[in-house]
């Protein structure tokens, strides 16, 4: 029963966003869940899988992609790849890898997981809206915006008549697609599609959760984009500063935040204070990250920008 209490506790602590604070408690617990749940795979997956899920939030990704590894391979041998919870494993996987900027390994595993939900609980149901999302996702970060756009929407519409247009996962979902529309350089739909986001987020999350921060900076980046730049530093500043002291110093949205506040300095020709910040989102994201991470070759190209400013 003290086992039960402690995963209801990690679970309760990620609603809360206290990702440090869950971490602790499930790395107390698993020990005595490999023991106790030995006979009981698929609780002992489960935990295994807010284990990954928690180090991915955290961005420890190599240790997230070992759990997420573990307990796919675990379950499939259990209960086969066509049960919920593999899929659901499979999808978390391929999130972390197009997370991760490994998109060939990310596709497979998503489009996998999309078949199988529509075989198994049909096409118009939350699960192939939340997997079409994901799927979305990761054509958005290969560039194949019109492949993600009617995925996006159709998601949106899925979950908006299923919950409403205030449930956290519809939400969620306006964000991506709002993100959208600012790769495709469609600033007069993607600002105001971010404010909604925002409006929503912060009446159901609160003003410092990192989904509200996410839509934040992204808007700072619209409001850059669109030629608005004092006001783009004061939103990217705060988004910034809100991340540090939710997430810590080293955190992938805390570079990300560097990385563009150190873009509206270069445009500012604040040159010296861009230099600090992309200098420190360099650094970070080679730490954290890698060489091959697509944040590292943001802060390297935006370097070299500087660099040009200054005749360098």
């Amino acid at each position: 029963m003290a086992l039960r209490a402690k995963a209801y506790l990690v679970d309760t602590l990620i609603d809360l966003a206290a990702f440090d604070e869950a971490l602790a408690v499930l790395t107390e617990v698993e020990p005595s869940a490999r023991q106790i749940w030995m006979n009981n795979p698929q609780n002992l997956y489960t935990l295994v899988g807010k284990r990954g899920d928690l180090l991915q939030r955290l961005g420890q990704y190599n240790d997230a992609e070992v759990a997420f590894l573990e307990v796919l391979a675990g379950m499939q041998a259990v209960v086969g790849e066509s049960d919920p919870m593999v899929i659901a494993f499979m999808n978390n996987l391929g999130n972390l890898y197009e997370t991760m900027g490994l998109f060939d390994q990310a596709e497979p595993l998503m489009k996998r997981a999309l078949a199988l939900v529509e075989g198994v609980r049909g096409a118009d149901g939350p699960e192939a809206a939340r997997q079409s999302n994901n799927l979305a996702l990761l054509y958005e970060s290969q560039g194949s915006f019109r492949e993600a756009e009617p995925l996006y929407k159709k998601s949106i519409l899925v979950l908006q008549g299923l919950f409403g247009e205030d449930h956290l996962e519809t939400i969620a979902m306006k964000n991506n697609l709002a993100f959208l529309y600012f790769m495709m350089n469609q600033y007069d739909q993607a600002a105001p599609a971010f404010e909604d986001v925002l409006t929503r987020w912060t009446r159901t999350l609160g003003e410092d959760h990192p989904f509200r921060l996410k839509a934040l900076n992204n808007l700072g980046r619209v409001q850059l984009k669109s030629g608005a730049l004092v006001e783009a530093e004061q939103t990217l500043l705060l988004a910034l500063t809100l991340r540090q002291g939710k997430l810590g110093a080293d955190h992938p949205d805390v570079i990300r935040s560097l990385i563009d506040l150190g873009g509206a300095y270069l445009l500012q020709d604040r040159l010296d204070e861009a230099m600090a910040m992309l200098k420190d989102a360099l650094a970070k994201a080679e730490a954290v990250l890698g060489e091959q991470h697509p944040y590292t070759f943001e802060a390297l190209n935006g370097l070299s920008d500087v660099y040009v400013a200054q005749n360098r």
